[in-house]
Order: structure tokens, then sequence, then C-alpha cells
């Protein structure tokens, strides 16, 4: 799709946006849905979504190049996986942080990390694929390959988990907490005597056969609020967190030019970004005893790198206000952006669960600190997209090796993304 602003720009920009706008929605549907379906059939749709979009891409590619689709419609298809994708990542995603909930401490920002770690593979593996072939078009089929070839890896090991002991006995005694407090009786508050709602709140299940619709959804919708006041600190910090880092990466961070480094430029600061953040996510595990305050005034610190940032490509990418050493410097920012988004990132979703007094509202805890992190990420990326206009992008474009040109073998002339 030729453009007349900033066609790679778009493209970095519309790709995390729709992913975002779907697994937020899609986030909030799990949220209703956690008592209803279950835990692991919620991460298996997830896998089968996941793995239907990435043999999707490769065969976009081929039916564009053999003339049967055009470079626009394999573009809207390419955006409609993604937005798959999202589907499967809004169910699966929030899940896992649900089950981790169940389980002690460690286990939340165990999948932290391990999504850092394959944040990590992923950028390892697009850096091989690009750099072991010169055709650009085998270079990232090939990464598709490989990238199904880890999604199944990951099947494996998620039905290894499935039947493991340790993960059935924790899963058991939520469930058991959860079946315990039922016996028909009506929902309530009880008080200790304190006017807190965080510390006041029981929630007593509802009898379906007695009560209504209307009574059954204010009594889900009372015990989401319920968790909410008990841990609204972490989702204000693991909110502000996410939104900063989508604010400024990968849009904003991906404009940064170096003629010298042509095309590898932002894909070596996406290294950048994602090595610190996982070192980061392995720094939070020691034991530092932070307050629900401390991490939210951590998280909102972080607003002090935007400045910084907008000058490496304001007013434009060729000309910004950091004209010397400007890879030095994006270096340098990006790396700190990284690390403090892993670092502020993962510890609410670590210290969640001690804040939750109900063991069998852990799992709806982790799925909501999961919809908060996401509500995040979704707006960061929307409000990245309107700061287009601050690059004046279209009138400076220098490095032609920075934008990311597709040519159609049905035309002599180039086409963009």
């Amino acid at each position: 799709m030729r453009t007349t602003s900033s066609p790679g720009f778009q493209v970095s920009v519309a790709i995390p946006m729709t992913y975002l706008v779907s697994t937020w929605i899609f986030t909030g549907v799990n949220v209703s849905l956690v008592t209803a379906v279950p835990l692991h059939a919620r991460i298996g749709l997830g896998y089968v979504l996941f793995l239907l979009s990435l043999i999707a891409i490769p065969f976009i590619d081929l039916m564009v190049h053999s003339c049967v689709l055009s470079i626009h419609a394999a573009y809207y298809l390419t955006i409609f996986s993604i937005a798959v994708v999202g589907v499967g990542s809004g169910v699966q995603q929030s899940s896992y942080y649900g089950l981790a909930g169940m389980l002690p401490p460690r286990y939340p920002q165990a999948v932290m990390v391990g999504e850092s770690v394959a944040t990590s593979i992923v950028s390892i593996t697009r850096v091989i694929t690009k750099s072991s072939t010169t055709s650009e078009r085998f270079g990232a089929i090939a990464f598709f390959v490989v990238s199904v070839f880890f999604i199944l890896v990951c099947v494996g090991c998620q039905q290894i988990i499935r039947s493991s002991s340790f993960v059935k006995s924790h899963t058991l005694q939520c469930r058991q907490s959860s079946e315990h407090d039922k016996g028909g009786g009506e929902m309530e508050r009880v008080s200790d005597g304190e006017e807190e709602a965080g510390d006041q709140l029981k929630l007593l299940p509802v009898d379906t056969k007695q009560s209504s619709v209307k009574a059954k959804i204010k009594a889900g919708l009372l015990l989401r609020w319920g968790v909410v006041v008990e841990i609204w600190q972490l989702l204000v910090a693991v909110f502000v967190s996410f939104f900063l880092t989508l604010l400024l990466f990968p849009g904003l961070v991906s404009l940064v030019q170096y003629c010298p480094t042509g095309d590898w430029t932002p894909i070596l600061l996406v290294a950048v970004f994602n090595v610190p953040e996982l070192i980061a996510k392995w720094v939070a595990l020691l034991p530092l005893r932070w307050s629900s305050t401390g991490l939210m005034t951590g998280a909102l610190l972080r607003f002090l790198l935007v400045p910084p940032i907008l000058l490496l490509v304001s007013p434009s990418p060729s000309q910004p206000v950091i004209s010397s050493g400007t890879l030095v410097w994006a270096i340098l920012l990006v790396a700190l952006l990284g690390f403090s988004s892993g670092y502020f990132g993962s510890l609410p979703m670590i210290v969640f669960s001690r804040q939750v007094k109900n063991a069998q509202h852990l799992e709806l805890a982790g799925t909501i600190m999961t919809y908060s992190l996401l509500t995040g990420l979704m707006l960061g990326s929307v409000l990245a997209y309107s700061l287009t206009p601050l690059t004046s992008i279209a009138s400076h474009s220098p490095c032609s090796s920075n934008v990311t040109e597709l040519f159609n073998s049905c035309s002599p002339n180039a086409t963009y993304l």
C-alpha cells in the first residue's frame, strides 16, 4: 500500500495497535467468563489461534507473489491475522496469570520472565533469519516457520504443566475454598467494624435457583469490585508502566534514524529494549520490599523518559533536537526504558496475590491485573499513533533503507506496506 507519510511507521504502529485492541477486548471477555469456561480450555484456544495465524501469514505471502492477491488485500488479511492473534492472547495471557495467581507468589513472576524470554528469543530469531540470507522474503518465511515450532513446544509444555501434581494440588485448594463457601446463601456485605471496603467486603455466592439474573450480575460485579479495591494501587502501577512503554516503544523508538546502520537500527533498538527488560525481571526477584504506593510512584516517575526520547525524533527523525550521538543516546534511553518497564511492570504482578485475602479470588485477581496491563498497552499504542504529526515524517526520510519496501512481483512498481 503506497502512502505519502511514513509507511514504515504506519505499519509499526498499526500492527501492535490492532493486536492490543483485540487483546484488550478479549481479556475483558475472559474476565467475565473466568468462572464459566475451564482454565485449560481457554489456554488451549489461545494456542490454536496462534498456530492458525502463524501458518496463514506465509500463505498470504505466497498468494501475493503468485498474483492471486493484491498487496492491499494481503495487507488487510495480515492485519486480520494479527487481530486473531490478539484474540488468542487476550484469552490465554490473562488465563495464565489467573493460573499463576493460584500458585505461590513467585510464579506470576515466572510468567513475566517467560514473556521476556519469549520476546528476546523473537528478537534473536529475527536477527538470525535476517542475517543468514540476502532474501528478505525467505528470511521472513523462515522466521514464521521457527515461530510455529516454538508454539508447538509451548503446547507440549502446557500439557506437562496441566498434568503436574503441583499445579493440580494448588488449583484444587482454590476450588475447594470456593466450594466450601457455597451453601445457598445470598450475597451480603459483612463488616468487622472497619469502614475500608477492601477489608470488609466478603461475598457469599448467590443461590442460582432462587436469585434473578439481575441479582447474579450484581453479585459478579460486586465480587470484581471487591477485588479491585484490594489491589487498586497495583492496578494503577501496572497500567501506567505499560501505557508508557507502548507510548514510546516500538512506535517512536522505531523512528530513530542512524544512516550508517540503515534498517538494522530498529532491530538493534528492539534488542536493546528486550535484553534489559529481561534482566530487570530477574532483578525483581530480589527480596526488596516495596509498598503498593512505592510501586505506583516508581511507575509514574517513568514519565521522565518521555521528553528525551521525543527529542530523538522531533521535529523530524532526520533532524532531531538531539542530533549529536543520536544512536548512543537512543541505546541508553531505550535500555533504561526496557529495564524500568521490566522492573515496575513485573513487581505488581508478583505481589498482587499477597493483597488478595480470599484464595478463591486469586484467579480473578490475576485476570483483572492482566486486564489493567493490557489496557495500558492499548491506550499507549493509540496515543503513540496520535503523536505521528509531531515528528513531521513525511518531509524527512534521508535513510531510504529505513523504509520497508515490499515489491509486488505482479507489478514493476514498489508498493509499501
